[in-house]
């Protein structure tokens, strides 16, 4: 009996120890696993970044996964604007903004906004001289045809 249970007590901490160390409870006193400090996790979970161009109502819209690096950059430039509220603009025909599909919560960044999809006024970023639409535009390029690039460029240098 003292054998077995000796044995539970070390495959259980054997599986504690594969799982990346104990589970600590956070502030509202659920559960979660600590944060990985695995450099190729972190960079796994950077590059699972997706964006969406939205150009059509009619067929699908250009979409790639960013790197590690390039979703890295984004994340400074989302740190970098104010916040804001109100009720972002919405897009009709042609360009209506890069969708920014974080593993999280997706954002939509268009007409110097970044905020969370949907109707009605919301928290965002304000981002008045569109460094994320035109970051997001510069990435695009391997993704788009010279056309569709020129349509979003010419957007964006309206105000």
């Amino acid at each position: 009996m003292r054998l077995a249970l000796n044995i539970v007590v070390i495959l259980g901490l054997l599986a504690l120890t594969a799982c990346g160390g104990p589970v600590q409870p956070n502030a509202n006193g659920s559960s979660v696993p600590p944060p990985s400090q695995d450099p190729s996790a972190r960079a796994e979970l950077a590059a699972s970044v997706d964006v969406e161009l939205g150009l059509y109502s009619g067929r699908a819209d250009p979409r790639w996964t960013l790197t590690a690096e390039q979703a890295a950059v984004l994340d400074r430039l989302l740190a970098a604007l104010a916040d804001g509220s109100g009720t972002p603009p919405a897009g009709g025909l042609g360009y209506h903004g890069f969708t920014i599909l974080l593993p999280a919560s997706p954002l939509v960044a268009y007409q110097g906004v970044v905020a969370p999809p949907g109707g009605g006024a919301r928290a965002g970023k304000v981002d008045p001289t569109r460094s994320v639409e035109r970051y997001l535009l510069e990435l695009s390029r391997p993704h788009v045809t010279p056309g569709e690039f020129a349509d979003v460029e010419r957007a964006l240098a309206r105000p």
